[in-house]
């Protein structure tokens, strides 16, 4: 988690335990603003990662965010995890990119997800907001086929280079691959620049972006194996309004 301002970066936390993050992301904003001095009332806006991710981890975010923006009366902004990972290596900013980049470069972010399938985000330039004009899950084969068919310089972004050339191993011959990770920090950023230029939409519509169904629920009826997931989420959002109203 971070907070950002037109200043930059306030404030971050970073949290290693995926499996109590519910537990633990209250009391982490709570932590947030006690660092830096902010109350709740001064926050303007609230950003979130989209995924594609965990389906467990995206619907604890984003219910939690839909919580705070609610009980508090603020813009939600949805952050892709593409444009996140593209943003550690090309700034959000135009004049920042890297003067290297070719006009006409193709961004390619990649990230694991299944066996030998992977994500992946497009993002082509010169219209360069780092939002993905393609989103997709593909078998590598099928992704190294599309890239191959590019006529234009293409990088690739990764979470797991190593992972990546095991099973790509043509990928060598590209000279740009960066690995990252995503971070709070990024997708703070991001949400402050879209907050700014007033891009954000209706809390309502704030959805994950799985691009694939999770493992628990593919193929079936959301309600086939019991209400546990739907009501986990509800939980999840309700209790974040408790919370912040009473501590208004």
């Amino acid at each position: 988690m971070a907070l950002v301002s037109e200043a930059g970066v306030l404030s971050s936390i970073t949290a290693d335990s995926p499996r109590t993050h519910a537990e633990q992301i209250v009391a982490s904003i709570r932590s947030l603003l006690d660092q830096t001095g902010l109350a709740r009332n001064d926050l303007t806006g609230v950003a979130v990662s989209l995924g594609p991710g965990s389906y467990t981890g995206l619907r604890i975010g984003i219910s939690t965010a839909k919580g705070y923006a609610m009980s508090l009366n603020i813009p939600i902004i949805g952050v892709s995890t593409f444009s996140v990972l593209a943003s550690e290596v090309r700034s959000i900013d135009d004049s920042n990119l890297n003067a290297s980049a070719a006009d006409d470069e193709v961004v390619a972010v990649l990230l694991p997800a299944r066996k030998k399938d992977w994500y992946i985000g497009r993002i082509d330039r010169p219209s360069y907001n780092l939002e993905p004009s393609v989103k997709a899950v593909k078998s590598i084969d099928a992704i190294s086929s599309d890239l191959g068919n590019i006529h234009a310089p293409v990088s690739i972004i990764t979470t797991n280079k190593e992972l990546l050339l095991s099973q790509a191993p043509q990928f060598e011959e590209l000279q740009l691959i960066h690995e990252v990770s995503p971070t709070a920090v990024h997708v703070g950023l991001i949400g402050h620049k879209f907050l700014t230029d007033g891009i954000f939409g209706d809390v309502h519509d704030i959805e994950p972006d799985y691009l694939q169904d999770s493992n628990a629920i593919k193929g079936k009826s959301i309600f086939e194996n019991g209400p546990c997931c739907v009501l986990c989420h509800y939980f999840i959002f309700f209790w974040s309004c408790y919370v912040e109203n009473r501590r208004k």
